[in-house]
């Protein structure tokens, strides 16, 4: 068994408290400061890992390998179980390229071939599937807590917003804004596409109205904070303008040369793999 680490990330994500975002534009959450980041939970793994989503009532960590078409299930530490792999079998995929918790446990993966959502309990038993008629290529996807879901449809290069119970398409938007998404977020009151060509994020309001377009990964949470999210060392010249580095509890020192990534962002936490350690993190803000 690989030897744990006592390390522990300290200022690899950059937070830039610029409060542009009003609060009285739309209806939306208050702004509220960041505090600090408190490492929930670890976990060491020896593959290569695209997402990652975690279960905090079971501690359970739901880790997506797109080449392989199959999601890994660590449960305590340990492997529980992998479900997928090539195939057409109703817990196969042919094409994996998403994966998110709903409110109630439920893992979805998307099968952007089949363009459909499989669901699946969590222990990675098959549960059923939802089909995403409508939609041409659907590469990413969020579960929204009102009961919809959105879908960016890679080839017509928008996204769509399914209602869940009849999945009809409410409303579409992003058509001529977004160049391509390879990663998206839904976070609190805003959709964050990044997309890689352009190094370049697009936001939106959860009602599908534009808020604004960023250089880098720059994301926008609940509370309307921008999170500068910076690999290998930080964004020194950011200073000028309000950057603070989060530490985390234990205030440890982050090692420049190593390696991070962001393998997902979901309201008050975020995942990161950083040198194939995935490490859990509650963003804690002030009262």
């Amino acid at each position: 068994m690989r030897k744990k680490s006592t390390f522990s990330l300290e200022l690899v994500i950059s937070i830039w408290l610029f409060f542009s975002i009003s609060c009285t534009r739309h209806h939306i959450s208050q702004a509220k400061p960041i505090n600090y980041l408190h490492l929930q939970d670890r976990l060491f793994v020896n593959h290569h890992v695209d997402k990652a989503c975690y279960a905090f009532i079971d501690k359970t960590f739901y880790l997506m390998h797109k080449s392989e078409n199959a999601i890994y299930i660590y449960k305590q530490g340990q492997l529980w179980n992998i479900i997928g792999g090539p195939g057409f079998g109703e817990s196969n995929f042919r094409r994996l390229t998403d994966i998110n918790l709903g409110a109630d446990g439920t893992l979805y993966a998307l099968d952007s071939s089949e363009r459909s959502l499989k669901k699946f309990d969590r222990t990675g038993k098959y549960q059923g599937q939802v089909l995403l008629t409508g939609t041409t290529k659907p590469s990413h996807f969020a579960i929204s807590s009102t009961g919809g879901i959105f879908i960016y449809d890679n080839y017509l290069k928008e996204i769509a917003f399914f209602d869940y119970f009849s999945l009809n398409v409410k409303y579409t938007f992003g058509k001529f804004q977004i160049e391509s998404c390879d990663e998206l977020y839904l976070i609190g009151d805003f959709i964050n596409i990044y997309s890689k060509p352009s190094n370049s994020t697009t936001i939106f309001f959860v009602n599908g109205l534009y808020e604004n377009s960023y250089q880098g990964k720059m994301l926008v949470d609940s509370y309307h904070n921008l999170y500068l999210i910076a690999e290998k060392s930080i964004i020194e010249h950011f200073s000028q303008k309000q950057l603070i580095n989060l530490q985390n509890d234990h205030h440890q020192q982050i090692d420049k040369n190593s390696y991070i990534e962001l393998l997902n962002f979901d309201k008050d936490f975020l995942l990161i793999n950083h040198n194939q350690e995935i490490q859990v993190y509650r963003l804690i803000y002030t009262s």
